[in-house]
């Protein structure tokens, strides 16, 4: 018997020098102004993450103290609307989202009330 050669034929290069040109050309660029990960989130993800950040700026002011039970309801409202919009319930996110936007009011307005009360006290 004849032994095998472990080597790469030398006929198989033009294939594979075919193959890497042909195959290098099929890429996929997205259109100008879609791409990117702040184009990939949804408006319902955009309005979500607004809300995330007034309710951190709340807690800030102290709503964790002088609001708690609102800020409370208004925390399980934002997770029901992050499980609204990620199950496609567009619809649903929205109307619980313009829901949430009265309770933050209602928040802000008892901190407002509560630092304007301490102002008047100071001053």
């Amino acid at each position: 018997m004849k032994p095998r050669s472990g080597g790469f034929p030398l006929a198989s290069i033009p294939l594979v020098i075919g193959l890497c040109v042909i195959l290098s050309s099929c890429t996929w660029w997205p259109d100008h102004g879609s791409g990117g990960a702040a184009e990939r989130f949804t408006s319902d993800q955009r309005s979500i993450r607004s809300f995330e950040i007034i309710m951190a700026d709340l807690e800030r002011r102290g709503a964790e103290r002088w609001a708690a039970a609102d800020l409370e309801v208004a925390r399980l409202s934002l997770v029901r609307i992050k499980r609204e919009a990620a199950g496609g319930l567009g619809y649903d996110a929205e109307q619980d989202m313009a829901t949430l936007w009265f309770q933050l009011q209602a928040i802000e307005d008892k901190l407002n009330r509560h630092e304007g009360l301490n102002k008047g006290a100071r001053g």
